[in-house]
């Protein structure tokens, strides 16, 4: 999937919607997707305003094929951009602006949670395969012992029943 295609589904737009928005065929935003024509700058501009995506990440528009990395990045810079709203909304009373800063937050953190186990996933499986193909048994193998001994202690945090409860406290918390 398109990177732009990933914004428009996250911020439930469809590609019809877009060009229209944008004032341009229905035929464009495909052609740029698939590079037979290229993707001016000043739609790019509209649509980093649009999507709320920051100088930092704005490749992420035009990445071919969005990984589970970006779409993790993608999904936080959307609901970066619902808290913003919700700050801006005067129409929303204290109390629910309250409630619903709280659960923006939460699933803010918990998106930057799930990018760092992947980016360390990621990290994780790069060093394995260049391991591999340097074909030192020694130093692989040391690797794996170090990730099954990890994977145990994270088994045996899983297990711990204190912990279980703490963590449906909280999920019931951030359903409410």
């Amino acid at each position: 999937m398109h990177g732009l295609d990933y914004f428009c589904i996250i911020n439930k737009i469809t590609l019809t919607e877009l060009s229209n928005y944008l004032g341009i065929s229905k035929s464009a935003p495909t052609n740029w997707k698939n590079g037979s024509k290229n993707f001016p700058d000043k739609y790019k501009r509209i649509l980093y305003d649009l999507f709320g995506i920051p100088e930092d990440k704005c490749y992420l528009l035009e990445i071919k094929v969005v990984t589970m990395i970006d779409r993790i990045e993608i999904k936080i810079i959307h609901q970066d951009i619902s808290l913003k709203n919700i700050f801006a909304n005067d129409d929303i009373d204290v109390e629910m602006k309250k409630s619903l800063v709280a659960m923006f937050t939460m699933e803010i953190t918990l998106l930057k949670n799930q990018l760092r186990r992947e980016l360390l996933i990621h990290r994780l499986k790069r060093t394995f395969d260049s391991s591999i193909y340097m074909n030192i048994d020694k130093i692989y193998n040391l690797k794996l012992d170090k990730l099954e001994n990890f994977i145990d202690e994270l088994e045996k945090f899983e297990e711990n029943d204190e912990i279980k409860q703490i963590f449906s406290n909280f999920q019931m918390k951030t359903k409410m």
